[in-house]
């Protein structure tokens, strides 16, 4: 049985994800590199759907227990506490 070591973490608008342990500094590290919403500017809205895309599958639908798209059919996921 793989087990799956994952830190549930939220991005700026409150969304939550599932983050496998060994990537969440890179997760924190692209979210703190997130520019402000700037309407006006194109590459603001491009930054941001590279984000989620990159982290589509880590996230709930909403709650922190939700699971994710990426560990659906995983028999065993283990919470690491922040």
């Amino acid at each position: 049985m793989t087990e799956h070591r994952v830190k549930k973490l939220t991005d700026d608008d409150g969304h939550w994800y599932w983050i496998p342990e060994d990537k969440a500094e890179e997760f924190k590290s692209d979210l703190e590199a997130l520019p402000e919403l700037d309407v006006d500017d194109e590459s603001t809205y491009e930054a941001v759907g590279a984000f989620e895309i990159k982290y589509d599958d880590y996230r709930t639908g909403g709650s922190p227990d939700s699971v994710p798209a990426a560990f659906e059919m995983a028999s065993h996921v283990v919470e690491v506490l922040v």
